[in-house]
């Protein structure tokens, strides 16, 4: 099933983003919530706090909106695409405090 509304803004998005010459760069959202903006590493959600075995302690979201940043920067990797390496069942890391 298809989430239309989400579908209907990024075309919004990038229809609005050609008209002004302004470049949409898309990043992979999976574990944005969960990804540290510090570490790299994942840490852990809970409802709308983030915390990190690291003992960063923020927002999720302003989190999450820094792990896209780094990541359309090249700092960062995905966890899906950093661990993709290390065999077909290879999954991101949790780290225990």
């Amino acid at each position: 099933m298809h989430n239309w509304s989400f579908y209907q803004l990024r075309k919004f998005i990038e229809y609005k983003a050609k008209l002004r010459g302004v470049p949409v760069v898309k990043i992979d959202p999976r574990y944005t919530s969960q990804q540290c903006s510090r570490c790299g590493l994942l840490g852990e959600r809970i409802k709308k706090i983030f915390k990190c075995h690291c003992g960063h302690v923020e927002n999720a979201d302003v989190n999450a909106s820094f792990v896209i940043s780094l990541r359309h920067q090249g700092i960062f990797q995905s966890p899906v695409d950093r661990d993709a390496g290390e065999g077909p069942l290879a999954s991101p890391k949790r780290i225990e405090a």
